[in-house]
């Protein structure tokens, strides 16, 4: 295919009129005509289509020619054109409507940014660090990495650190001049004071095949699962291991991100959740959806009511993967729950799957387990009711202490979270105790 740019420039390097600029445009597609194989590109139209109620720094221009005029270059298009713009602010919806294609072009998303910025930096020694802090901002895009790169082959830089710091000035001064924050300032290593026990799906107790669903998911399918069960017992984990699976970002929401005591924001709340999860392509895990969908025989106030219906609608229309998560599935709305394709039950753990993250945990802590003090512990923990929470909670506390307890120790701290959980609740503490 021949690809023709329509210049903004003349032979002298000086910047041609909105009349010239149209005149190449309609001179590349006369003699192009005739071409079966050809794309013109018109690149910076903001001052060609504008309707005069916007100009670049407050001035306008005289473009030279009429609107009648350039209705008939839009309409008898002889070879296909791409007009580029970096916004359609101040454009003549009469000059929009004649295009037979309008795109919207959003930045990339975090994980094809990494991308991306690999491959432009193939050749350029930088940090894995600076490239991540590049990617997470909203307003680097893929022109800045062709830039830093530039820049820094240019200059000849030969060390991570100077690719650092040429990137960070670079970067910061551009989003300065656009006033967007600057980028995350570099933090300093720190010694990890928590130790990750591996992922195991076959140690979550459920009642259907996640393994399976985790591996013939269709990444690009519309999906709407709701996970419930105890605090605890895995819902999390496993939607973050489905999105890593599908190679797509997590979002998580809680009910404190959506609900607003404001009339009307909750539902702006909603769509805008929706609509990001969209955008981001991304795994959207919406927490405590009993505060959101609660049984609408229960309420008082209409608002309760249009607030439930239009998380519904949201939730209905979501092209994506959902996955909503509640410990209180009876609080649901019972209409509610047909409109889940999958509904999976995550409880407590079985005593054999308790035995081997305890074996886990303790092997990670650097502490030796024989097959004897396996079965023993098979033995202790026949009649607990544990999650993998519990296990979290006790993996944080050994490893903020550096603690290396032995298997009975384990044990006896284990079944000191169960009796934490199982305390009664009901009772009012603190100021409302007094009340009573």
């Amino acid at each position: 295919m021949c690809i023709r740019d329509s210049n903004t420039v003349d032979l002298n390097k000086q910047a041609l009129k909105a009349s010239d600029r149209l005149d190449c445009y309609r001179f590349c597609q006369a003699i192009l005509a005739r071409s079966s194989n050809a794309l013109v590109i018109f690149d910076e139209v903001e001052e060609i289509l504008s309707d005069g109620s916007f100009s670049e720094f407050g001035f306008k221009s005289e473009k030279g020619f009429t609107k009648g005029l350039l209705n008939t270059v839009l309409e008898t298009n002889s070879t296909p054109a791409i007009w580029i713009t970096n916004t359609v602010r101040g454009v003549d919806p009469a000059y929009l409507r004649r295009f037979d294609m309008v795109v919207q072009l959003n930045t990339p998303v975090e994980r094809f940014k990494k991308k991306i910025a690999w491959r432009v930096f193939k050749d350029l020694p930088i940090n894995e660090s600076v490239v991540e802090r590049m990617v997470r901002h909203k307003k680097v895009t893929p022109a800045h990495f062709e830039k830093v790169n530039r820049i820094c082959q240019r200059i000849g830089v030969s060390t991570p650190e100077e690719a650092g710091l040429v990137a960070s000035k670079i970067l910061n001064g551009d989003l300065k001049a656009v006033h967007a924050g600057p980028l995350e300032t570099a933090r300093p290593e720190k010694k990890k004071y928590r130790i990750e026990l591996p992922y195991r799906p076959e140690l979550i107790n459920c009642d259907a095949d996640i393994q399976a669903l985790t591996q013939n998911l269709d990444v690009d399918t519309s999906v709407r699962i709701c996970s419930f069960g105890p605090p605890g017992t895995g819902k999390t984990a496993w939607a973050r291991h489905l999105a890593e699976s599908l190679d797509k970002p997590l979002l998580v929401k809680h009910a404190a991100d959506i609900l607003d005591k404001y009339l009307g924001e909750s539902e702006k709340n909603t769509a805008e959740v929706f609509r990001e999860a969209e955008k981001t392509d991304s795994v959207l895990m919406l927490d405590e959806v009993d505060s959101f969908l609660p049984d609408r025989a229960n309420a008082s106030r209409h608002w309760e009511i249009t607030q439930a219906n239009q998380f519904l609608t949201a939730m209905e229309s979501f092209e994506g993967i959902l996955i909503c998560a509640t410990n209180l599935k009876d609080n649901l709305d019972p209409a509610t729950m047909r409109r889940f394709d999958f509904k999976i039950n995550f409880d407590y753990l079985q005593t054999e799957q308790t035995a081997l993250i305890a074996v886990d945990l303790l092997e990670a802590l650097g502490v030796k387990v024989t097959k004897s003090q396996e079965s023993a512990l098979c033995a202790e923990f026949r009649n607990l009711e544990l999650a993998h929470g519990d296990f979290a909670a006790l993996l944080r506390r050994y490893s903020a202490m550096k603690a290396k307890p032995d298997w009975r120790q384990l044990v006896e701290d284990l079944k000191d979270e169960a009796n934490y959980r199982n305390v009664d609740q009901s009772k009012a503490i603190g100021f409302m105790a007094e009340l009573e």
